[in-house]
């Protein structure tokens, strides 16, 4: 049975829809990592925020540029945490 216009303009319907559901889905999989990461960046470099960077103002990217500057004063684990989010922000 030949497919008729109605029925296709269907089925484009549900393929759109579900193509904006599954990139929707991605999208809050990639914010919940990026959030993760973030809250995992806050714990390790608290003390190192406040010795080093607590007079930076935030915005406009300063604090990240902060931690770039001071990053060899840095404690280990705020580097390990700072090099996992930047390695995975540079992934697609």
């Amino acid at each position: 049975m030949p497919c008729t216009a109605p029925t296709k303009l269907r089925s484009l319907r549900q393929t759109a829809a579900l193509i904006t559901l599954a990139s929707g889905i991605g999208l809050w999989a990639a914010t919940g990592i990026a959030y993760a990461q973030q809250e995992t960046v806050r714990q390790a470099c608290a003390s190192d925020y406040h010795a080093y960077c607590s007079g930076v103002q935030p915005g406009g990217g300063r604090i990240k540029a902060c931690f770039q500057q001071n990053f060899s004063k840095l404690s280990q684990g705020c580097q390990q945490a700072l090099l996992a989010m930047a390695k995975t922000q540079q992934q697609p």
